[in-house]
């Protein structure tokens, strides 16, 4: 339903209101009731939305959902009391004499009135809660589809490959455990990728299979280092959410063409923190030029945004000629 016709949804419900307030008390005085049925329709709309407004801030609080009620029944409580003195102050002014007003209808009738703003106010979060799971499901599946576009760089697996090539020309004894890791890495995307979240020792692996063969490609670099510590390998996170930092590394590092280019991975999870850190040195000429975002980053920070709203930060900073990026979880 779009904005628009919400809106004439919200006006015809609250013309029905009035229109009820007004028949039922037109036998009395139909100045006072026309007065009377718009006073307490305009304190419903209040009351109405200022309970959705009220509900949307506690429940982002995280309030206890005890707390919530008591204090919306309070609210409710204040409403009654409240619009029953201004229909008291209102007939006084119109009626210009002392008047012996009955409690127990008007009490009733105004309970009605809170307890229909109160439904309103619920329907009203139940449609965004609604509306915003949807969006949520939508930039989930955007999200795993972009990952299945950006799983694997297609110029890693044909650098692998001509690795793999040469290891076997050269009748290398690491050719069988290359083969094994490009296997492990196939397999991981194509099988494991599948979860909606891996075990992070996968992810590890992973990435540890990815140095092997950068490290063979480029000759062994002297200052690649990778250090991972885990309290306990159990936890879960989203696949590929780490990998692309690491492959950004090589990108837009000038570890490829220095003999002293540094790419420094490290990372630790300690009671339930995940910390994550990837320093590359860069020459200034490459990193001015070069997009340090890309797709792929692009989309890591969707997919953080989708799986842990609120619970992380990711940082990037340029110190001299070293580029550094760190990520830090609430799993």
């Amino acid at each position: 339903m779009t904005l628009k016709s919400r809106r004439y949804q919200y006006l015809l419900i609250f013309l029905v209101v009035f229109l009820l307030l007004f028949l039922g008390a037109i036998r009395v005085d139909p100045w006072i009731a026309l007065v009377m049925a718009f006073l307490d329709t305009c304190w419903m709309i209040l009351m109405m939305f200022g309970l959705d407004k009220y509900l949307d801030i506690v429940n982002k609080k995280g309030m206890p959902r005890l707390l919530i009620m008591l204090t919306t029944l309070l609210i409710m409580v204040v409403f009654v009391i409240t619009l029953m003195a201004t229909e008291n102050f209102i007939l006084g002014i119109m009626l210009e004499e002392d008047f012996n007003r009955p409690l127990i209808y008007p009490l009733f009738r105004n309970t009605m009135l809170a307890t229909g703003a109160f439904f309103g106010a619920t329907g009203i979060r139940s449609r965004k809660i609604r509306t915003q799971t949807e969006k949520l499901i939508q930039e989930k599946q955007d999200m795993e589809l972009a990952l299945l576009k950006s799983r694997m760089d297609p110029h890693f697996v044909f650098n692998a490959l001509n690795v793999l090539y040469s290891l076997s020309y050269t009748h290398n004894e690491k050719t069988s455990e290359m083969i094994m890791k490009l296997a492990e890495m196939l397999r991981y995307i194509t099988d494991e990728c599948q979860a909606d979240k891996v075990l992070i020792g996968e992810e590890l692996k992973y990435i540890e299979n990815y140095l092997d063969f950068q490290r063979i490609r480029f000759g062994e670099p002297r200052k690649l280092s990778f250090v991972h510590t885990l309290d306990d390998p159990g936890w879960m996170i989203p696949p590929m959410i780490l990998q692309p930092f690491v492959e950004n590394s090589f990108k837009h590092g000038n570890i490829v063409n220095d003999p002293e280019g540094i790419i420094e991975i490290d990372l630790k999870l300690e009671k339930r923190h995940l910390s994550f850190t990837v320093r590359n040195s860069h020459d200034n000429t490459i990193q001015e030029s070069s997009d340090r975002g890309g797709v792929g980053i692009t989309n890591v920070e969707k997919r953080l945004t989708l799986y842990y709203p609120g619970k992380h930060v990711l940082e990037t900073k340029t110190e001299g000629k070293m580029y550094m990026v760190n990520l830090q979880i609430i799993l």
